[in-house]
């Protein structure tokens, strides 16, 4: 886990940039005894939203869009396989067979 400076630092951006980041809610990091804490999802956060801007020309309303989406396909990836899982304990059932149909 980082602290303020040093994930700045170690992001490539300022430490107004990195206040900016966190004010927007792009990346939140844990709060330990009153103090930011970096974790690695943060750090693919501040890289991501370098990319979209700095890359792609992407503009700061561009990118809440963007990581919302983000965001929303990560927790259908989670839902989906929560209920892939519930699905697969589930005991097969197996279904009458009807020769009476197409044949």
């Amino acid at each position: 886990m980082l602290g303020y400076r040093k994930f700045a630092r170690l992001a490539h951006i300022e430490t107004k940039r990195l206040r900016f980041l966190i004010d927007r809610g792009w990346i939140s990091p844990q709060v330990i005894d009153g103090h930011p804490v970096f974790r690695d999802v943060d750090m693919a956060r501040a890289n991501l939203v370098a990319d979209l801007t700095n890359e792609l020309g992407i503009n700061d309303e561009g990118v809440d869009v963007v990581l919302e989406l983000l965001d929303q396909l990560y927790g259908l990836r989670l839902a989906f396989g929560t209920l892939i899982d519930a699905l697969e304990v589930q005991p097969q059932v197996a279904l009458p067979y009807d020769d009476d149909e197409g044949g």
